[in-house]
């Protein structure tokens, strides 16, 4: 009796066994990231937090990443095995040699990512490495900064994966760096910094005041902000979720369109090379322009180029009277109206 119940129990085991679920797949890495933390010159004491943040947004994002303090990372046959390299608070010449900045500049060309933080878009390096200069922020420096104070940042890009998800407007407290001139134009601005809501300093930049931007460059792509100052930053939400969407970005993992105020997207073409004191534009539905001028002229741009003189107004043109308001007609096509607004010469302002 006791064999019969052994025999019977046997099978049922087995089939315990068989039923035990297997052990899941590791995921693979998405991408792979080197961090360089070398400084040369001034050595931000968040540094560390950076790291730190870094290495837990590769678990939490499921990518690798490799960290390095030494320039000797900068080799053609390293490099090649990196998606994108994030550049964490560094200053100063981190190169030691003409080697390792070539093998960064093709690394670049051959397609490769790179994200800045905070103090590597202030690296003054422009007159040893010009290309690094030009290649992070178009050939703009900092010039000041504020206080770290609380200001707000307003998110100029909702789609972009380093700012979607961000609120409009973005209350922080940072150091916020001034540039000597707007990057707009050489970058695709993600983030502005709004100056009404803290002391921006003597250098301050205006209502447009980049301080996150991203550009497509020489075959590769790059992510950059200028916030980032304080150990808190990297223990913030946002600002994590912001650099993560740059990483990913940069290292090709995330789509993004980071081309659209580069102005050399645009064909500039010139109208009019001499222009007496234009005021306003409107354009018809064929392409013909019409503008006018504060003499009282107004002008006609017809297909091909040719200038024309459709009418003149005797004005007055003393403090910033003139002929100084214009809109065509919504049925300019067929009716030919255009309305104007100007000082008579000898009489009240008239339409």
């Amino acid at each position: 009796m006791r064999r019969l119940l052994a025999l019977v129990l046997l099978p049922i085991l087995l089939l315990s066994v068989s039923l035990s679920p297997a052990p899941a797949a590791v995921q693979a890495p998405a991408f792979r990231a080197l961090l360089f933390t070398e400084t040369a010159d001034y050595v931000h004491d968040s540094i560390p937090a950076g790291i730190t943040m870094v290495q837990q947004l590769a678990t939490t994002g499921n990518f690798e990443v490799v960290q390095s303090a030494s320039s000797s990372s900068f080799t053609d046959a390293n490099l090649a095995t990196f998606d994108v390299v994030i550049m964490l608070q560094n200053s100063g010449m981190v190169w030691d040699n003409d080697a390792q900045r070539q093998a960064m500049q093709r690394y670049v060309g051959n397609g490769g990512g790179i994200v800045a933080v905070h103090n590597t878009t202030d690296m003054n390096v422009e007159a040893q490495f010009p290309w690094w200069d030009q290649l992070i922020q178009g050939g703009a420096h900092m010039t000041a900064h504020s206080s770290i104070v609380q200001g707000t940042a307003k998110v100029a890009d909702r789609v972009h994966p380093s700012t979607a998800g961000l609120p409009e407007r973005w209350t922080r407290t940072e150091e916020w760096y001034n540039f000597d001139k707007n990057l707009r134009g050489d970058v695709h601005v993600l983030v502005t910094a709004d100056e009404t809501t803290y002391d921006a300093g003597g250098s301050k930049m205006g209502h447009d005041h980049p301080i996150s931007w991203c550009r497509n460059a020489e075959g590769g792509r790059v992510w950059a902000t200028a916030m980032g100052h304080q150990a808190a930053s990297y223990t913030e939400n946002a600002f994590r979720q912001h650099v993560l969407g740059g990483i990913r970005w940069a290292a090709g993992d995330a789509e993004g369109d980071c081309g659209g105020t580069v102005w050399n997207r645009f064909q500039k073409v010139t109208l009019d090379s001499a222009p007496d004191q234009p005021m306003q534009l409107d354009v018809t539905a064929d392409g013909h322009v019409y503008y006018i001028t504060r003499t009282g002229k107004l002008m006609a741009i017809h297909e091909g180029g040719a200038i024309v003189t459709a009418g003149t107004l005797d004005v007055y043109t003393g403090g910033e009277d003139g002929l100084i308001g214009m809109v065509l007609d919504p049925n300019f096509a067929t009716n030919h109206w255009i309305y104007l607004n100007y000082s008579p010469a000898d009489g009240p302002a008239a339409n």
